[in-house]
């Protein structure tokens, strides 16, 4: 290799080592990076350029969001030249040297395409001596969750950081601008940032799409080919960003294949996380495959046997807070809704596989109105079973239980097609976009919580008149209603619209048709006993879908055969 001295003769000219530069062939990778991130470290800052003429289509929401947003400038946390300029230049003729070293020895040892080793030791020290240090494992993590590199290795990773820029802002500062080139990608790494749109000349708030925690990231993907901006950047407090500029990263695609594979794959795994969320519609949900067939009654049974004493506990508290009477027996009648209860639920279960086993919904012309059908089905089917569970605890009612349970049983009906369709389609459509988990146990969990909350709440009046009526079978629906309603009708003469003296006709007639639409709206959208109801309903989806997905890999066979005698 050509001696020190020799190197230091040849930079007496400029002109000619540029002419030497040019008239190289294209150097190693490691060698052209090297020498960009020197070069790049030891340049003073410029001003970011202005934005060309842009078309007329998207010139209009670019000049407005700079009026809305005046730009404030970035500061970059960087040394100059100034009294520095020994420094920079041995960390030049460093790189320059092993850059050198390495296009000799490439012949005999392939080239590592990565700022690893002595020159990124170099690069990370001139990095750190520029205040990055601080941020340099914030910057790591946000690269790690960012969607373009979410898959790249470390040390593609490595090089990216080394080759990104320390800028300071303070609150108020406009860091990009809608409609302008996206010519540099930042990376915030302290502080928050708002993204703003403007949108038929409104601003609106945009949130970051992407991989977990990639919202730190902004402009990455619009940066390859410095597409315009797709919103305008501003500094909501005090904070530090990475900036990466967009001859940067091509720079850094084109001389590293593998990195370029890496961010590819990180893209095709974003792509592929999106197309994967299902999103089928309600009434189109299909059971889970079970490995019994018909159906895993042992699994079912054992869960309606343990949900049997919590539903009829809490049972005991809600009729009595229903009726304002003592409360019962919190398990009475248990030797008749014990089994009852679990032909109940083998019931809901046992309908709908059979259902979607034999009825193919996609074959009919409109096929969200077959499955709704199919999904009122077994609610309707299981009505009587449930009034006789509800017989056992109305024991306020002097009726035999032959007689007890026809009480209430059309709002009955509209109860268990509510719940019917909730622990069945609704708890498989919660679960499908429970994406927040990872475990498929918690994603069970948590649709069987929000749909045990929303059917749960939707049934508190069918249920409400149903009990009452079962409980007093010599008052009306109506009756009930009112009943429900007055303490709504109490509130509103006492305290929302009182009554005076002085009121005139008009005012009265006013009143009078104010309370008639919101005391039984208030009724009805706050109705009594929500919280136990809704309580008893979640609890029971909860224990009956994670008993049935816990124990439906056992199958329990009972067959009846007679052995040939042998004489």
């Amino acid at each position: 290799s050509r001696s020190r001295r020799g190197r230091e003769g040849e930079r007496g000219s400029s002109g000619g080592r540029a002419q030497q530069r040019r008239a190289r062939a294209r150097p190693s990778s490691a060698r052209a990076l090297a020498r960009s991130l020197a070069r790049r470290v030891a340049r003073p800052v410029r001003p970011r350029a202005m934005a060309p003429e842009a078309t007329a289509q998207a010139a209009a929401p670019a000049e407005a969001a700079r009026k809305t947003f005046p730009r404030h400038g970035t500061r970059p946390v960087r040394l100059s030249r100034g009294d520095d300029d020994e420094m920079f230049e041995t960390l030049e003729d460093e790189a320059e040297d092993e850059a050198e070293d390495e296009e000799e020895e490439s012949h005999a040892t392939p080239v590592v395409k990565t700022l690893s080793g002595h020159l990124g030791s170099i690069v990370r020290w001139v990095s750190d001596s520029l205040g990055g240090r601080q941020y340099e494992q914030q910057l790591m993590n946000n690269l790690k969750r960012s969607t373009m590199f979410r898959f790249c290795s470390q040390q593609s990773l490595l090089a990216l950081a080394n080759s990104m820029e320390l800028e300071s802002f303070k609150k108020g500062d406009v860091l990009c601008i809608q409609g302008e080139p996206q010519t540099s990608a930042i990376i915030v790494v302290e502080g928050s940032v708002a993204r703003l749109r403007l949108i038929n000349d409104q601003l609106h708030q945009m949130a970051t799409m992407g991989s977990s925690g990639s919202s730190a990231t902004i402009g990455m993907l619009h940066l390859i080919r410095e597409e315009r901006s797709f919103s305008t950047v501003r500094a909501v407090s005090d904070g530090a960003c990475f900036r990466l500029q967009a001859d940067v990263l091509r720079e850094l695609l084109e001389e590293s294949p593998e990195f370029s594979q890496e961010v590819i794959f990180s893209l095709c795994k974003e792509v592929r996380s999106h197309t994967r969320m299902s999103r089928t519609p309600l009434f189109m949900q299909s059971g889970k495959a079970m490995p019994a067939e018909p159906l895993p009654w042992f699994a079912v049974s054992c869960a309606a046997a343990i949900e049997s004493f919590y539903r009829s506990g809490l049972n005991a508290y809600l009729n009595a807070q229903l009726s304002g009477q003592p409360r019962g027996k919190l398990f009475p009648d248990m030797h008749i809704q014990l089994p009852t209860r679990i032909l109940y639920i083998n019931g809901f279960k046992g309908l709908r596989h059979i259902l979607d086993s034999r009825v193919h919904i996609n074959d009919f012309e409109n096929p969200q109105l077959v499955g709704l059908g199919l999904a009122i089905l077994p609610g309707v089917a299981m009505t009587p079973i449930s009034s006789i569970l509800e017989a056992c605890n109305a024991s306020m009612n002097p009726e035999p239980l032959s007689t007890r349970w026809t009480r209430g049983i059309v709002p009955r009906c509209g109860r268990e097609i509510i719940f019917g369709i909730g622990i069945n389609q609704l708890s498989d459509f919660c679960e499908e976009r429970m994406e927040i988990f990872s475990s498929q146990k918690a994603r069970n969990l948590g649709g069987s919580l929000v749909a045990g909350l929303v059917s749960g709440y939707l049934s508190h009046i069918p249920h409400n008149l149903s009990t009452l009526k079962l409980l007093m079978p010599n008052k009306t629906y109506a009756q009930h209603f009112d009943a429900l309603s007055r303490p709504y009708g109490r509130w509103f003469d006492t305290q929302f619209f009182p009554v005076q003296s002085q009121d005139s006709a008009r005012t009265s007639a006013f009143r009078s048709a104010v309370r008639n639409v919101m005391v039984p709206a208030l009724t009805c959208v706050f109705p009594k006993g929500s919280i136990i109801r809704t309580t008893q309903i979640a609890g029971s989806f909860i224990i009956i879908n994670a008993a049935v997905n816990a124990l439906s890999h056992i199958s329990v066979n009972v067959s009846v055969s007679r052995t040939p005698s042998t004489a």
